[in-house]
């Protein structure tokens, strides 16, 4: 198992997960990236806020960035 960071980015300003989440790989990683998103992007809704430069960056254990997943794209 390894650690995934899910950090929040709107514009440039990056709020950091300093916890992480013990995951079994990357595809898992996605799911959770994807939910979270969603979960966020319905708040930013429901508040009237644009969703256009907010993304979640997923990270591992080194802060490398695996992968972004915009929360627009998480909107069904």
């Amino acid at each position: 198992m390894a650690r995934y960071f899910f950090n929040f980015r709107v514009d440039d300003c990056l709020i950091p997960d300093n916890e992480g989440d013990e995951l079994a790989d990357l595809q898992h990683a996605v799911l959770v990236a994807k939910r979270a998103g969603g979960k966020l992007a319905a708040e930013h809704i429901k508040d009237g806020k644009p969703l256009l430069s907010c993304e979640i960056v997923v990270t591992d254990e080194t802060g490398t960035e695996l992968l972004t997943v915009p929360l627009v794209d998480t909107v069904h």
